[in-house]
């Protein structure tokens, strides 16, 4: 079977196991697959056609749906990872002859299959990755620019071993001036990967001392309040709070200096109160004041249940954080109390709402999230 017709045929396979999971269709499906994986992978990633980036886009979509059979799902990450292989081949080669588009598309490719993921050091052609990830960052080439700093968050985070690599690397240097200039980018999304990269790589460090000291830990709180609210795009917001922003409040919550630094911005004086209708109709804040640092943790700290969960726990756990060091104080300030009072009914009105229809999941979700708020009510009272 040519190359065309087999793509076309993975490509209907794709749609009727989306269409419908029953057994026939994954038989099919995984027989497509089967059949993909024996082409020639150079012809297929240098073909400049477009069918190839529908299957991998579908092929992608179907990895990251939870219906997916564990069958399917592996056969799927076969192929990719074989595709990946072949990639870093061509581009060793002569990577000038891929598709610009199809090259793109197999970052994005990268990025969510190593989102939440950890990948260890051994893994195969990881050093080849990273080296090629770095020369990519410093290029001039934005769109490229954003996706390699996208997929380099990701494998830095939580990762001590790709951390390590990197600080051995002969120019990490360099690369560290580069991740500090793009500090100043346009693209708040470029800004929030590449601080993301720079908490994993030196908050501990003497770079990141500087990086984030009491001279400049004013600015970066705002900056990452400002990403919060208006982050440009569901992309950036997602990564925002999941991959950064509060994973990078809670840590500096554990550096010196730091933990009264972040109360002093949280617990500012002359905070709005939520107004009680506004939080029935969902709006949650006055609009005038809701880029405020600690009424946009109350604004994430009432997202809804399913899809926001990790982002509701994390406030939690970081205003348990910084309200034991507040209330610990020989004298309270006004503006702590005056928050507490704030949060004391959004707290309540999250220890409402479970609803039995919505299934074991969404229970044991709102279970947890209540078993938070209730340790921290205890703290506060």
């Amino acid at each position: 079977m040519d190359m065309t017709t087999c793509l076309k045929s993975l490509l209907l396979a794709i749609q009727e196991y989306r269409g419908g999971r029953t057994a026939q269709s994954a038989a099919q499906l995984l027989k497509q697959v089967k059949e993909v994986s024996g082409l020639k992978c150079d012809q297929l990633l240098s073909s400049g056609q477009v069918l190839p980036s529908e299957c991998v886009s579908g092929l992608v979509e179907l990895v990251g749906n939870p219906n997916t059979s564990p069958n399917v799902t592996s056969s799927i990450i076969s192929l990719l990872a074989q595709l990946a292989r072949c990639l870093n081949n061509l581009l060793s080669r002569a990577w000038i002859m891929i598709s610009y588009v199809f090259f793109t598309q197999c970052l994005q490719v990268l990025q969510k299959l190593t989102y939440n993921t950890r990948i260890f050091q051994s893994t195969n052609y990881i050093h080849e990755l990273i080296a090629f990830l770095v020369t990519n960052i410093q290029s001039n080439n934005d769109d490229v620019i954003m996706l390699c700093l996208g997929l380099m968050a990701n494998l830095c985070r939580d990762n001590h071993s790709v951390q390590s690599h990197i600080k051995t690397m002969d120019n990490v240097k360099s690369f560290y001036r580069t991740l500090i200039d793009l500090l100043a980018h346009n693209s708040l999304t470029v800004v929030v990967f590449t601080l993301s990269i720079l908490a994993s790589l030196i908050m501990n460090e003497k770079v990141g001392e500087k990086l984030f000291d009491a001279k400049n830990i004013y600015q970066t709180f705002q900056l990452v309040f400002n990403i919060i609210v208006n982050g440009d795009g569901t992309l950036t917001k997602k990564y925002s709070v999941d991959l950064l922003v509060l994973e990078l409040l809670l840590a500096m919550c554990s550096v010196s200096g730091l933990r009264s630094q972040l109360c002093a911005v949280v617990f500012r004086p002359a905070a709005p109160k939520l107004r009680a209708a506004d939080r029935k109709q969902g709006t949650g804040l006055d609009a005038e004041h809701k880029a405020e640092p600690g009424l946009a943790l109350a604004q994430w700290l009432s997202s809804p249940v399913e899809g926001a969960e990790s982002c509701s726990l994390q406030v939690l756990q970081l205003l348990n954080e910084l309200l034991q060091e507040a209330l610990a104080a020989d004298s309270v300030s006004d503006c702590v109390l005056s928050f507490v009072d704030m949060l004391l009914p959004v707290l309540l009105g999250l220890l409402k709402g479970l609803d039995p229809s919505q299934g074991d999941a969404h229970q044991r979700k709102h279970c947890h999230r209540i078993t938070r708020v209730t340790s921290l009510l205890l703290d506060i009272l």
